[in-house]
């Protein structure tokens, strides 16, 4: 998960991301480098632990304080 979150996600104070696109997000990277897939709980209770507050709003959750990193499609 230490190298999804080097290479997809990154700090941004002003950021929020809903939890739903960063583990669709962590599913892809997963799968395009052969990872085993965590849970979307372990994945949510992973960045809190880490440190990132969760937000819920208008019946969706995010996460604050992160920002996917945009990729080209190849």
């Amino acid at each position: 998960m230490l190298d999804w979150i080097k290479e997809c996600v990154r700090v941004d104070i002003q950021g929020k991301v809903t939890v739903a696109a960063l583990y669709a997000s962590y599913v892809d990277w997963s799968t395009r480098n052969n990872k085993y897939i965590r849970s979307c709980k372990a994945l949510s209770q992973a960045l809190r632990k880490a440190g990132y507050e969760p937000y819920r709003t208008g019946g969706k959750r995010y996460m604050l304080g992160l920002s996917l990193v945009p990729h080209s499609v190849i």
